[in-house]
């Protein structure tokens, strides 16, 4: 029946008043206070309870606080998971280069007569090494002193902060990507000739490349149709295409200007004036085109300012 209830549930542990002790004692018929003074064997749990080992118990408390820890809320705001597309790792070494199919190439020469055959379109292909798999994790020790008081809250809290210090540690190094600092991928025509890419680049020589504004500070949609203009300046590298841009689009941006940021986006007329009037005194009004071209959800977090120094203007 215990084993049944916290399976389904039923018990939590620090909650209906369940406790480690409370749990070792009702499998063994033992009193905690033997197991602190190291007066228990293996003997004594099978004559006392039916078979029961310490494996049992261990299993049990495990299952329980693992339980505890899972169904708590994250103590931190995360944004990277709904940035990314997770692919299946390569398992084979970073420093390989991997084969990278191209967008769509337009057709050259394509045109046929009646009857002739059409010609083939050999695939564009190039290949990439990507950034270093990584991986990172972490225990939380307890004594047995800790375990068998009655101090449960105090061990799933400890938990719960090493599972959050883990999921900020991963948010901040996925953030990193998003905002330039770190990850560089390197791109070629043939598996030994590659060129570096940076995460942003003002330019590249001889690309289209060009993803970093260094003076556009977001003061009205007129920022955010500047930067739409650069995505939609870059070409894929092996086919040289322009890239399709979506129409619905994430704006990151740092805290002090998250407010700012949500005016600029939901307002519903936006005020203009005429620079060709050199007084710049005659204003018109009209719809603000965010609402029609574009869906933007607009993200902001601490770290993303941690990470780009807190800067207004950088988005």
């Amino acid at each position: 029946d215990l084993r049944e209830g916290v399976n389904n549930g039923t018990y939590r542990l620090g909650k209906d008043g369940l406790e480690i002790p409370d749990l070792l004692e009702a499998m063994t018929g033992i009193k905690p206070s033997r197991f602190l003074r190291n007066e228990v064997s293996e003997g004594d749990l099978k004559e006392h309870a039916g078979g029961v080992t310490m494996s049992d118990f261990k299993l049990l408390t495990t299952a329980l606080i693992s339980k505890e820890i899972q169904a708590a809320p994250v103590q931190a705001e995360l944004i990277a998971d709904k940035l990314y597309k997770v692919e299946p790792s390569d398992p084979r070494p970073n420093a390989t280069p991997q084969p990278w199919i191209g967008g769509p190439t337009r057709w050259s020469n394509s045109k046929v007569k009646e009857l002739e055959p059409y010609k083939p379109v050999a695939p564009q292909n190039g290949f990439i090494s990507y950034a270093p798999q990584e991986k990172s994790g972490a225990t939380v020790p307890f004594s047995k002193e800790a375990l068998l008081t009655r101090n449960s809250s105090w061990i799933i809290q400890s938990g719960q902060n090493a599972r959050d210090g883990g999921l900020i540690t991963r948010e901040i190094e996925m953030l990193k990507y998003v905002a330039g600092t770190l990850g560089k991928w390197k791109f070629g025509k043939n598996d030994s000739t590659f060129t570096e890419y940076n995460t942003y680049n003002t330019a590249v020589t001889g690309s289209a490349v060009k993803n970093s504004l260094t003076a556009n500070p977001l003061d009205s949609w007129t920022n955010i149709d500047t930067a739409m203009q650069a995505f939609r300046d870059m070409k894929d590298p092996v086919s040289g295409e322009f890239i399709a841009q979506p129409k619905s689009v994430v704006l990151i941006v740092p805290m002090c200007i998250f407010m700012k940021a949500n005016v600029i986006k939901n307002a519903v007329v936006t005020t203009n004036y005429n620079a060709a009037i050199a007084s710049a005194t005659i204003r018109y009004e009209g719809p603000n085109p965010l609402n029609a071209a574009l869906t933007i959800e607009i993200m902001a977090s601490p770290y993303f300012d941690e990470i780009t120094g807190s800067t207004s203007s950088t988005y």
